[in-house]
């Protein structure tokens, strides 16, 4: 995708949307539902102090840490020439690590802990997000493993476009980052590794006892500018991209009447395909849904897996 222009689209409205997914219980995850977007929208300057605070409380080797999304905005405040308004990354790094900061002082927050990943889109112009003309920015900032996907309406028929990297051990840069802070990893006995012997996220809100080795909420934030050829944004949690490949979600969501019915089928076929773990589906339509150039490209491979599945499933009831 196209970086955006940075500049805070302070005429337009916005649209915000996320998928959070909890681990040690569902309290943390709950909390962001309805709080992040709060922080998102009530963040300013003077947040910066507490923020950095919080984050250089992790431990001896983050005494002098600032994200790097704020070191101009720490620079200016160091200046006393503090800006009146905050870029897009300036204030959801802010709002992120902010709420993470509140899940600190909750009684629940030893032991929890949640990803994010959510996307802002906005029309400079002011035009509805689904209007064909529109030429829509948006912003993806994830923690975590949860995905968020574009699918767009082109000649290729919709291949899966990722928006966004899951924080897990797999990710050369995520592990690098972590063993600097003295991380190890290890496989449990599913064999999915963890860092510290207890997260499968190297990024995460809560998990209070893993923050000194890097496992943050600092998000990882991404621009694009969507044409009139984009057809839809899904988000999920990790029990979906854990069967289903990228795309295949994408495909699942082509030809399905409204975003509703897709985000319900998605889940359904990842149920079908024995997910166990927290499956969550978000779908936006965005000005290309009806496009005719969408196809379906994975429709006989994920076939074949169903019907292996079912046929295992048919086995088992007759012994």
């Amino acid at each position: 995708g196209m970086v955006a222009d940075r500049r805070d689209s302070t005429s337009a409205q916005v649209m915000y949307v996320g998928v959070y997914d909890g681990h040690g219980g569902d309290s943390c995850s709950d909390y962001l539902t309805h709080a992040l977007t709060q922080h998102i929208e009530e963040a300013t300057v003077g947040d910066l102090s507490s923020v950095l605070a919080t984050v250089r409380q992790y431990g001896m080797d983050w005494a002098n840490y600032t994200p790097a999304a704020l070191e101009r905005l720490e620079a200016a405040v160091q200046r006393y020439e503090a800006p009146s308004f905050l870029s897009i990354d300036e204030r959801l790094t802010l709002a992120f690590l902010a709420a993470d900061g509140a899940v600190r002082n909750t009684r629940w927050s030893d032991g929890q802990g949640s990803t994010a990943c959510t996307a802002l889109l906005w029309d400079p112009e002011g035009l509805p997000f689904w209007a064909r003309e529109s030429q829509l920015h948006m912003a993806v900032a994830s923690v975590g493993d949860s995905k968020a996907l574009l699918c767009r309406a082109d000649s290729s028929g919709g291949l899966a476009e990722a928006l966004s990297s899951p924080h897990n051990p797999s990710m050369r840069e995520e592990r690098e980052r972590l063993q600097r802070h003295g991380a190890f990893f290890s496989r449990d006995s599913f064999g999915e590794e963890r860092a510290m012997a207890r997260v499968a996220n190297t990024r995460a809100f809560g998990d209070w006892q893993v923050k000194r080795f890097g496992v943050v909420a600092e998000p990882e934030i991404r621009h694009f500018e969507l044409g009139g050829d984009s057809a839809f944004v899904v988000i999920v949690s990790d029990g979906l991209t854990g069967v289903l490949t990228d795309q295949e979600i994408v495909d699942v969501v082509k030809g399905c009447s409204t975003p509703a019915v897709a985000a319900r089928r998605l889940v359904d076929v990842a149920e079908r395909l024995g997910s166990d773990d927290n499956m969550t589906a978000l779908v936006l339509r965005l000005p290309a849904w009806d496009a005719p150039l969408l196809r379906d490209l994975t429709l006989d491979l994920r076939q074949r897996r169903l019907d292996a599945v079912d046929q295992v499933r048919r086995l088992r009831g007759s012994m």
